[in-house]
């Protein structure tokens, strides 16, 4: 009896320590897979370091602080100096320049489930877990109750001596996780001028800032998860069309404001859903014209059940998912806007 206890503790143990190691050894594929260059083009990662709950017996445990395994394996890959905590700007508009020599080391530093809760605290932790400053502090700016310039977040992070990424929700609820087109932000009004009012302000309270961000319009636009997909404005017909009309009114409205000092992020996902030819990245993208950035999300396993079923390496998924970011300009730096990989 005790010996077939002592057998099922072993056992236990072993699947524990097994499952920790994966996590750890996702992180390590992934900055060994950078840090070699096997992607010359990646200027930047920005890590996503949060938990949520599936379920209610199946949690997301993408924090790095979910394992000791996970947080060494983090550490040790990002002190390379390779991995820059300064930010590169062009003189004369303030805009975001890639480094020739590294790789921004960034972070969204876990602001809680709506992505917008800003704290000094939440920044210094993080940098403080990992041993390692970051360069842009990324978080949303939602839509939810009006479009308004998140001025009290963007003050509080580059004061903490950080840059920051935003991204814009066009939703008017939080509750998108079922699909389906958003009752108010649709791209087709976006784009016909209705919400260009409050577009202009938050583009002068940008402006009057004067401090250099990268924002991001219709973030993962390829997956259906968003209401701004393809599929809930327009389908396959309309659907891409009607969100490069929109992405490119916005940059526009911005432009002639004259909001100079803001980077603009064109931000899809590694795969596609659904996953049809109209659906691909390359079908969303707006043009070299409108975009400063390329940004891609980079996931593993987010929960029990996609581990058990498969477990795909970080350059598993970017050996497929680069080439198709590259063939979208000859020069545009890309970044890793998000990535992480639950326990």
């Amino acid at each position: 009896m005790k010996l077939s206890l002592l057998l099922l503790v072993l056992i236990v143990g072993l699947i524990a320590c097994s499952q920790t190691s994966r996590k750890a050894d996702w992180i390590s594929d992934a900055l060994s897979s950078i840090q070699s260059k096997r992607y010359p083009r990646v200027k930047a990662v920005n890590y996503w370091h949060e938990n949520w709950n599936n379920s209610s017996t199946d949690k997301a445990q993408l924090r790095l602080d979910s394992s000791p395994e996970a947080l060494e394996a983090y550490k040790k890959g990002i002190a390379d100096d390779i991995f820059l905590t300064k930010i590169k700007l062009s003189t004369n508009s303030l805009k975001i320049l890639p480094s020739s020599s590294g790789v921004y080391h960034c972070a969204f530093p876990d602001f809680g489930g709506t992505e917008d809760s800003v704290t000094l605290k939440r920044i210094t932790d993080f940098e403080n877990l990992v041993a390692k400053n970051i360069a842009w502090v990324t978080f949303a700016d939602n839509w939810v109750g009006g479009i308004s310039f998140p001025k009290d977040e963007v003050e509080l992070i580059w004061n903490s001596g950080h840059l920051p990424y935003i991204k814009m929700m066009a939703f008017s609820t939080h509750e998108y996780s079922n699909g389906g087109m958003d009752s108010i932000y649709d791209l087709v009004s976006i784009a016909s001028g209705k919400f260009d009012d409050d577009l202009r302000k938050w583009a002068d309270d940008a402006k009057e800032s004067g401090v250099p961000m990268l924002v991001c319009f219709g973030v993962e636009v390829n997956g259906k998860w968003f209401p701004w997909n393809g599929k809930w404005n327009g389908g396959a017909a309309k659907g891409p069309s009607n969100f490069i009309s929109a992405y490119r009114h916005v940059v526009d409205v911005f432009r002639q404001q004259g909001a100079n000092n803001i980077s603009w992020v064109y931000h899809v996902n590694a795969t596609s859903n659904p996953d049809e030819p109209w659906n691909s990245i390359a079908s969303y993208y707006p043009g070299d014209k409108y975009v400063d950035w390329i940004g891609v999300s980079v996931y593993g396993a987010q929960s029990n059940k996609e581990a058990r079923q498969y477990w795909e390496r970080f350059r598993e998924i970017m050996d497929v998912a680069y080439p198709k970011l590259t063939a979208l300009s000859a020069n545009k730096p890309i970044c890793v806007s998000e990535f992480g990989v639950t326990e």
